[in-house]
């Protein structure tokens, strides 16, 4: 729950930007160290962006809203 929040809150779907998958995970993932949380695979945390952002495929064509995911 406290992925798909974060999910929400922090990024956007923006079709003038793509990110590479790795790049967002990698953000989540100091996110969960910064906050003893448990990291998702990154199976499980692309199929959590895929509910976020449906429309999203391969690159996440998303942008963070602020710097610290």
């Amino acid at each position: 729950m406290q992925t798909v929040v974060r999910i929400q809150t922090h990024l956007e779907e923006d079709v003038e930007v793509s990110l590479p998958k790795q790049e967002v995970y990698e953000e989540y993932g100091a996110y969960c160290t910064e906050n003893v949380i448990k990291p998702f695979s990154t199976a499980d945390f692309g199929k959590v962006m895929k509910q976020v952002f449906p429309n999203v495929i391969s690159q996440y064509k998303v942008d963070f809203m602020n710097q610290c995911f």
